[in-house]
């Protein structure tokens, strides 16, 4: 039988312990690090998901704003859609009304003051018999002859057909003005539905970003749990890697003593 060297029984003792000391090393680092990645990943993926979940609540959040100021909107639309309708109808009255004031009533005026002449004239010859017969028992004593009161009126009535005339620029005037604000009334109804319409579109794409967040947060759920049970196999892996390294250390580190005892014993 060869004699091995005792200094060589030494060398696989140390070789067997460093062999032993790293597996244990190797096994206590690997799975220290896997659980220190495992929690960082975790922690990542948690302010992940909260970040996700804020961005989805403040979605909501605005969606139910912009629901509500659509609602507002369709309502002041119609309003003002309304408001422009009574608008040009007032607009159309003005206009009915500056042309009955100002040029069809000065117009029956002098259509009257024409026939006065004629009036007064008859008034005087009735006021004269009128006169004669209170002679005679008839009940008649007016303050003023009746002719008389018919001049008065016609001269009374001489200046109103002009001073109407000259009221024609005002009432045009407010009749444009109300028109114009009629029209201006269907351009803001016309800007509130452009309004409304794209506040409707937003709301369709602020839908879409919470079906995406709701779709992100499950990912991330799903990641995390592959996570923890692939981080769980790793673990045991290694653990199992390092055991089995250690078991392999048996074989120098038995030998290694062997030979140092035989080494005593032919001593």
């Amino acid at each position: 039988m060869v004699a091995v060297p005792r200094w060589l029984g030494y060398v696989w003792l140390v070789a067997g312990a460093a062999g032993l000391a790293a597996a244990v090393a190797v096994a206590s680092f690997g799975v220290g690090f896997v659980g220190s990645s495992t929690e960082s990943a975790v922690e990542a993926l948690s302010v992940g998901r909260q970040l996700l979940e804020t961005v989805g609540d403040t979605t909501q959040a605005v969606r139910r704003v912009v629901g509500s100021t659509t609602g507002g909107l369709d309502t002041l639309e119609g309003s003002v859609v309304d408001a422009a309708g009574t608008l040009s109808e007032v607009s159309r009255l003005a206009d009915d009304l500056g042309t009955l004031v100002t040029a069809e009533i000065p117009a029956s005026l002098d259509e009257l003051r024409g026939a006065m002449p004629q009036l007064i004239g008859t008034a005087g010859v009735i006021d004269g018999v009128m006169r004669a017969l209170s002679f005679v028992g008839a009940n008649y004593d007016p303050d003023a002859p009746l002719d008389d009161s018919l001049r008065a009126l016609d001269q009374r009535l001489a200046v109103i057909p002009d001073q109407l005339r000259s009221q024609a620029s005002g009432f045009s005037e407010a009749a444009d003005g109300v028109a114009e604000f009629g029209v201006a009334a269907v351009a803001i109804a016309s800007d509130v539905q452009t309004i409304r319409e794209e506040l409707a579109e937003s709301s369709a794409v602020m839908d879409g970003y919470t079906a995406t967040v709701a779709e992100g947060v499950a990912v991330l759920d799903d990641l995390e749990s592959r996570l923890v049970e692939q981080a769980s196999t790793a673990r045991a892996l290694i653990v199992f890697l390092g055991v089995a390294l250690a078991v392999g250390q048996t074989v120098p580190l038995a030998a290694g003593l062997w030979v140092v005892r035989s080494g005593r014993q032919a001593s």
